[in-house]
């Protein structure tokens, strides 16, 4: 069970300054299988060769031949929306891995300490990130999916909306069977693929709460310079945290310098943090709507 576990991300043109980033996190702190399963979400042929040709020049220099990178081009979907399109591939290609769980990331995470499969299980059980429980978004959803998944009503206060998320791949296989899944068909409301698979698969496994991620999701930071140096110590010193989140809209000087620090004292080398902050910045300005997505 433990061994049998890959990495898979979705990713576009603008979002490859955080691929950068978590690739080298990867190959840093990942003592797993040396999986890594990318696929591209961008829909425009030019924008897809765009992506493909950063990945093989600026990704795939992280990894030696050990490592088996898969790059999978998406196929077309129900929606052209970024948001709920990369949740219909996500679920699309995490049932198509044939390892027995898949670690399900976005972009934004990035390893920040030695990890391996056996930190996702406690005896033997997976583990699930928890989520504020009075937290509006995260209640409306779950609780529309147990209505379309015509479950009791109830809802699971810790059921996580948050990537990094655990799959069991033949489970999510029955559940896009049960639901009649098509990536070209079937419609998101409001909700997310974690809280769609987490309402149906706990059903049949015992998940785990767990707080393993933090991070910065928008830049709604306490400015003061003492809550920024607690928040980067109490990450760094408390082992159980295994991700570092930064969310692309999270932009500005402190921002980036928070998540700057957290990374250079897990020990990622200055000239990765270096380059991860310039492709940030130019990124943004070439296409400022990003960070309002």
């Amino acid at each position: 069970m433990y061994t049998n576990l890959v990495l898979l991300t979705v990713t576009n043109y603008t979002d490859t300054f955080l691929l950068y980033l978590q690739s080298a996190s990867i190959v840093a702190f990942w003592k797993g299988e040396k999986k890594y399963v990318i696929v591209i979400e961008d829909r425009t042929l030019i924008k897809i060769n765009q992506t493909i040709d950063y990945i093989n020049k600026n990704i795939r220099p992280f990894f030696d031949n050990k490592w088996e990178v898969i790059v999978l081009v998406g196929k077309s979907t129900s929606t052209d929306s970024g948001w709920h399109r990369q949740q219909l591939l996500k679920l699309h290609y995490s049932a198509m891995i044939n390892n027995e769980w898949v670690l399900l990331l976005d972009t934004k995470n990035f390893f920040i300490r030695e990890v391996t499969a056996t930190n996702f299980f406690v005896k033997g059980a997976p583990i699930m990130n928890t989520y504020p429980g009075n937290h509006a978004f995260g209640l409306r959803c779950n609780s529309n999916m147990r209505k379309y998944l015509d479950l009791t009503p109830e809802v699971t206060d810790n059921f996580s909306l948050l990537t990094p998320a655990l799959f069991h791949t033949a489970t999510l296989r029955n559940l896009l069977i049960d639901i009649n899944f098509d990536v070209n068909k079937w419609k998101f409301g409001e909700a997310t693929e974690i809280s769609l698979y987490l309402n149906y698969a706990t059903q049949f496994l015992k998940y785990i709460p767990c707080d393993f991620i933090t991070g910065i999701y928008d830049n709604d930071i306490n400015g003061s310079d003492l809550a920024q140096a607690e928040m980067i110590e109490y990450t760094v010193r408390r082992e159980y945290i295994l991700f570092w989140s930064h969310h692309r809209r999270a932009f500005s000087e402190t921002t980036i310098n928070i998540t700057s620090e957290v990374m250079n004292k897990v020990g990622i080398k200055s000239e990765i943090i270096n380059n991860w902050k310039d492709n940030y910045i130019n990124t943004v300005t070439e296409n400022p709507s990003i960070i309002s997505y």
